[in-house]
């Protein structure tokens, strides 16, 4: 979690420096163009619209997670197919999959 918050910390210092001088509207696009040029900054300004996108169904499937690693002996979420990783299923230790009887 340090780790996680140092890098936060050199992300808001970097914000911090490149506002006052680059005082436009557009965030990091903005900033990418006038260091980089506009060519640049169309790559990256789709990468960013990929990665927001993608940013959504990730992290909802991670709160599943979470919960289960919160809700101790409940079993909240200990049913279903929730997602497969690299062959091995996740959600599914405690369950019967219907379709393999």
């Amino acid at each position: 979690m340090a780790l996680g918050a140092l890098v936060m910390i050199i992300i808001a210092f970097s914000y911090a420096y490149m506002v006052p001088k680059y005082p436009k509207t557009g965030g990091e696009f903005t900033f990418i163009k006038m260091c980089f040029g506009r060519n640049t900054a169309y790559v990256r300004g789709w990468f960013l619209v990929v990665a927001y996108l993608t940013n959504v169904p990730m992290n909802s499937t991670a709160i599943g997670l979470i919960v289960d690693g919160l809700d101790g002996s409940a079993d909240i979420l200990k049913w279903g197919l929730h997602y497969q990783v690299a062959g091995k299923m996740s959600g599914l230790e405690k369950c019967c999959l219907l379709w393999e009887y």
